[in-house]
């Protein structure tokens, strides 16, 4: 049996493809420690908004284009509506005591 021989050129292509797709599937700002976001997320059973905190936290000023501050910004915004949803359901669940 003869070994396929590929032109350098789709080698390389296939190299880029790869590379792509890291980015896309697991791009570098969104590990810290070796542990990546969604793996801890998933691992902690947490919700969108505490998901998105996290996420913004680890990649805060690890992401090209986007300073600290914004990243810090966003998981503050998922962290303030986390909060006033747990106001909401305590509030929902308190009932107010009947007097004669």
């Amino acid at each position: 049996m003869s070994e396929i021989k590929y032109p350098e050129t789709v080698i390389e292509e296939h190299l880029q493809y790869y590379e792509s797709q890291k980015q896309i599937n697991h791009p570098d700002y969104y590990k810290a420690g070796g542990i990546e976001a969604i793996d801890f997320i998933e691992a902690n059973s947490l919700n969108f908004n505490l998901g998105n905190v996290i996420k913004y936290i680890v990649r805060a000023g690890r992401k090209e284009g986007e300073d600290e501050f914004t990243t810090l910004s966003k998981a503050k915004w998922y962290l303030d509506r986390e909060i006033e949803r747990l106001k909401k359901l305590a509030d929902s669940q308190i009932k107010p005591e009947i007097t004669d």
